[in-house]
């Protein structure tokens, strides 16, 4: 999904009055292991793997990599 697609999800259920609504992550098909999400952030991954920032140089080239908008959950 692109962001601005979630944002259009987000915008459309803020407009139906859910905008103080807690937002949480599911972990399988079957709903089960609810997560609350704690950071939305951009970095850059590997495929889909967050990379550290110290890793970038060292074990991977900036240029291998892609920019990611990657929710964190607790």
């Amino acid at each position: 999904m692109k962001l601005n697609e979630l944002k259009k999800l987000i915008d459309e259920l803020v407009e139906d009055g859910k905008g103080e609504m807690e937002v949480l992550l599911s972990e399988d098909a079957e709903g089960n292991g609810f997560n609350d999400i704690d950071e939305l952030g951009v970095s850059h991954c590997h495929y889909d793997t967050p990379v550290h920032p110290d890793d970038i140089g060292e074990e991977y080239d900036e240029e291998d990599l892609e920019e990611k908008v990657i929710i964190w959950s607790v």
